[in-house]
């Protein structure tokens, strides 16, 4: 593996350890029982919606990287799923778990 595979690595797993920190906390913050007054049990319930939906988008980013590491370990990584170009070093830059060019990102 090259230094920048491993630089690659390692700021994917960092970006992966962060995401999971994160959902953990928003689990904990999900789990607590409501409040018995009904007014905040409103406030709430609306938090847990919000809880939940960024749950949801922590979930299936690490999803997107840990896809991300199984490409860099079978040496596709940075290669488009749907033509096979390379895909532009600023757009793996923005989004280190791209697995598609913009073009087919677009269409």
């Amino acid at each position: 593996m090259t230094h920048e595979e491993e630089d690659l690595r390692a700021k994917l797993l960092e970006k992966r350890e962060e995401l999971a920190d994160r959902l953990a906390r928003l689990n904990a913050g999900t789990r607590r029982g409501l409040d018995p007054d009904s007014e905040e049990q409103a406030s709430e319930l609306a938090n847990a919606q919000v809880h939940e939906a960024l749950g949801h988008e922590a979930t299936e980013e690490i999803a997107l990287i840990d896809k991300a590491l199984l490409r860099l370990d079978k040496g596709t990584y940075g290669i488009c799923v749907s033509c096979g170009d390379k895909i532009p070093a600023s757009r793996l830059d923005v989004r280190p778990y791209a697995d598609r060019c913009v073009d087919c990102e677009a269409g």
